[in-house]
């Protein structure tokens, strides 16, 4: 009689046998579901764990146990599973009864009862057992999963790592792109790299859907590709993050390379337009540290702060880490499966009957359903993560608005551009939701700010700084108190504007400043500024100078608004504590040369309805200041309550409750400078990072009448520029004609070459020059040119071949994991080949036929 072959694949074994492998198998899945889940519960509350693993905390402890002990029970669970599989049931017995005892203790508690019903499956089949008799011992092979396409690992890993720096390129949240724009230029084209790669890494995966989304589906996609066992979906996800951080960290040292010599003479560049303090801190990475850095009574040097900060870091790195690598091996779980259904499917074609148990000689994997199914499972309870969202609650209902005042001032520079500035004071808000109470409390300030471009200061003044730090609309408070306090009122009130505006304010960040805190609140970033303006507007007193106003009439031009409790006076005059509403716009050039012109505030600001007076406003003022030496002919209209006050050259209108006029206008003569048009352009004005631009600056006389001793001074960029920037030529450029007749044109044009990818703010030209009156007065004007951006751009292909070339010799080493992995993949295959081969060409002899 024939003896049974030594070895089977575990499909042919006694059904006591297959049971008690599959339970084994459960608890391996079980085991590692645990150890999984207790190693991310500790990596998503690390900030907080570590601490209490210092100090010996229960919790902490307990935590590190149980992930130990899962561990320590999945590994037991696969050697039951040989052992099974080898028939020594006794050792596997006894494994897995202290297996059952650990998993109900130190495991977590979910293996224990798998391992139970383990351990009474091996004792009946040790019942059932029959004695060998003298033959050879059967091992069942537990079915093997296929080994994955070829190349797998590597195209997956190739592929789902430019995907994650494609991405991270292509949509880098609007902070963050704005501190790339902004400090690449002076860093160099790695500084993007650095931000995009930090982005990846250390954004909490938690609380960013987006960020959660792509590393999942790196992960599964990259799992998909290697297929196999899950190993290598484990592989591929691993690969993909470590190539991640080490694209940062590349970077890094190339950054470093640059300036660890001269560090102490780099130079901030200017704010490019478009940049939002907001944006950057209620973004990614930047909403956990903050409040570690500014917590009160904390330095941001002492190392406990500097402790939290890395805790928090590593965590969120944690935490994408596991999910890219668990998102792999879900994905190889998911190759396996479809593997096995395609090959039921293409039997069915062939009309080969499907059965529940492999044929002699098959090598046909199980499906691993155990395995897919815990691991999906903790995929979609991931998906099930709720996004938190503010509920609006319902508007508060006060009294009619009080009396309150409203000043409108329209003034004229030199060249004849128009500008206007809308004051309202005293107004009573509470119909709408802003209400005066205790939470504005030592509040020094309380104010939406929005600001399109506007040159100005903040609130006035020749300073633009801390306007440009607002280009999107914001919420900004300060109190003179603690800084707890502070952020408690500043809350209160942020949910009193979000309510009477009907959009979001989210917390941005608190700062001290002197004795007090300021605290900055982003509004949503889909609202433009004309938009928001839009909202504010709707909110102010009916009837009213604001009435006069249209967002869409002055959304192309420049101008600033601010809502809420504002400081300041109105000439002599402090204003109340109270709420109030302040519009700066400016205008383009609209008057030229001297002689007759003519002023209409309806045309200037678009309105269509009549300016009268109104019950609610006890002051309600025009103003119209006119340049110094104007000669007003006539204005209209012509009332007790329209009068021009020479000694100021200023045109007052106060409209009181019973008045009310179409227009506004006036017929007057002042000097302004002929149309001369002083440029500086760049074309084009968008490349990437290596192109060269042009540049030109320029003169025109737009007008009929000559100037004379023009001179335009060009000095190219600021200086922080010059390391990233080559210039032909290089230096201040000068444009000079001593007379420029009318219609006529000069300029003067040079290259410029990016080096580095952002923003680069080139510095404005200024120009001057004189115009001879018809009286033979000589007038010299002097103006500067519109600010020029030149944008250049680079993408994962430029990063990563520019990080290649500027860390030779040791980007060389990058070489080994592009070449490496398909020389032995190709290898493998090669020895797979040649062995089944041999296996055909010398059959293995049966055993028992030899015997």
């Amino acid at each position: 009689m024939a003896q049974p072959q030594p070895y089977e694949p575990l499909a042919k074994a006694p059904k006591e046998i297959r049971t008690a492998a599959t339970l084994a198998q459960v608890c391996n899945a079980a085991a590692r579901i645990t150890s999984i889940a207790t190693s991310t519960i500790i990596i998503a509350t690390l900030p907080e764990w570590f601490p209490g693993l210092l100090t010996l905390q229960p919790l902490s402890i307990a935590l590190v146990v149980l992930t130990i002990g899962s561990f320590s029970l999945a590994k037991r669970a696969a050697h039951i599973s040989e052992q099974v599989g080898e028939q020594k049931l006794e050792k596997a017995r006894s494994s897995s009864l202290v297996g059952s005892i650990l998993g109900l203790t130190i495991g977590g508690f979910l293996p224990g009862p798998f391992y139970l019903l383990l351990y009474m499956s091996i004792g009946k089949a040790m019942v059932k057992r029959t004695p060998n008799d003298g033959l050879v011992t059967t091992i069942y092979m537990p079915p093997q999963p296929s080994g994955g396409i070829f190349l797998g690992r590597y195209l997956g890993w190739v592929s789902m790592y430019l995907l994650v720096l494609y991405i991270g390129y292509t949509q880098l949240p609007t902070g963050l792109r704005g501190v790339s724009d902004w400090l690449s230029p002076v860093f160099g084209i790695h500084f993007n790299t650095l931000i995009v790669a930090a982005y990846l890494v250390f954004t909490n995966p938690l609380t960013n859907p987006a960020i959660f989304s792509l590393w999942m589906t790196a992960g599964l996609v990259g799992g998909l590709i290697a297929g196999g066992r899950t190993g290598r979906g484990f592989t591929v996800g691993l690969t993909v993050f470590l190539s991640t951080l080490g694209a940062m960290g590349l970077a890094a040292l190339a950054i470093f390379r640059s300036f660890y010599v001269s560090i102490n003479s780099i130079n901030i560049p200017p704010i490019p337009t478009g940049f939002s303090i907001t944006a950057l801190a209620s973004g990614p990475i930047a909403q956990d540290l903050i409040p570690v850095f500014l917590r009160p009574g904390a330095s941001p040097f002492d190392p406990k702060v500097i402790q939290s900060a890395l805790l928090i870091l590593i965590r969120n790195a944690g935490l994408i880490f596991a999910i890219v690598t668990i998102s792999g091996r879900a994905g190889a779980l998911a190759w396996q499966g479809g593997v096995y259904l395609s090959r039921i499917v293409l039997k069915m074609l062939k009309g080969i009957p499907h059965s529940s148990k492999q044929e002699d000689g098959a090598k046909v994997a199980e499906p691993p359903l155990i395995k897919i199914g815990l691991v999906l499972l903790i995929i979609g309870l991931g998906l099930c993560i709720p996004t938190t969202t503010r509920a609006t609650s319902p508007v508060l209902r006060a009294g009619p608005a009080g009396p309150y005042q409203q000043f409108l001032t329209v003034g004229f520079d030199r060249f004849g551009a128009p500008n206007a500035s809308l004051r309202l004071a005293s107004l009573d808000l509470s119909a709408n939701g802003l209400v005066l109470d205790s939470n504005y409390d030592q509040s020094n300030f309380t104010m939406l700010v929005i600001n399109n471009n506007y040159p100005e200061g903040f609130p006035q003044g020749a300073s633009n700084f801390p306007l440009q730090l607002f280009s999107q609309p914001s919420l900004v408070t300060m109190y003179s108190t603690d800084g707890p306090t502070a952020i408690a009122r500043s809350n209160t009130v942020a949910s009193q504007f979000s309510r009477a505006l009907g959009t979001t304010f989210t917390y941005a960040l608190s700062l001290p400043i002197g004795n007090g805190w300021i605290s900055l609140y982003a509004a949503d970033q889909s609202l433009s500024n004309s938009a928001m303006l839009n909202k504010a507007l709707s909110i102010l007193p009916s009837g009213g100078f604001s009435g006069l106003l249209s967002a869409d009439r002055i959304k192309d031009q420049k101008f600033s608004a601010m809502l809420g409790l504002i400081p300041g006076k109105i000439g002599n005059v402090t204003l109340p504590r109270s709420f109030g509403f302040m519009l700066n716009t400016k205008w383009s050039r609209q008057y030229f040369k001297e002689g007759p012109h003519q002023f209409s505030l309806a045309t200037l600001l678009g309105a269509s309805a009549s300016i009268t007076g109104t019950a609610a406003a006890n002051a309600s003022i025009i103003a119209v200041n006119f340049e110094q030496g104007t000669r007003l002919f006539s204005y209209s209209p012509v009332s007790s309550n329209t009068y021009y006050v020479p000694p100021t050259w200023t045109l007052f209108l106060n409209a009181t409750s019973n008045f009310s006029t179409p227009d506004l206008t006036a017929t007057f003569s002042y000097p302004f400078a002929p149309n001369i048009i002083f440029g500086k352009t760049v074309s084009p004005a968008t490349g990437t990072v290596g192109a060269t631009h042009t540049v030109t600056i320029s003169i025109q006389n737009m007008d009929n009448v000559p100037v004379s001793m023009v001179n335009l001074t060009d000095p190219q960029v600021p200086s922080p520029y010059h390391s990233t920037l080559a210039l032909a030529p290089d230096g201040t450029q000068v444009v000079r004609v001593p007379s420029l007749a009318a219609s006529a044109a000069s300029s003067s044009t040079y290259q410029v070459t990016t080096k580095s990818s952002g923003a680069y703010s080139l510095s404005p030209a200024t120009g001057e020059f004189l115009w001879t009156l018809s009286n033979g007065t000589i007038i010299r004007y002097s103006a500067s040119t519109e600010e020029t951006t030149l944008v250049s751009q680079s993408g994962p292909m430029v990063q990563i071949t520019r990080a290649f070339n500027d860390l030779q010799p040791y980007s060389m080493l990058l070489l080994v994991p592009f070449l490496v992995p398909p020389i032995v993949e190709t290898i493998n295959l090669f020895q797979k080949m040649s062995k089944k081969r041999r296996t055909k060409n010398n059959p293995p002899i049966n055993p028992g036929a030899q015997k």
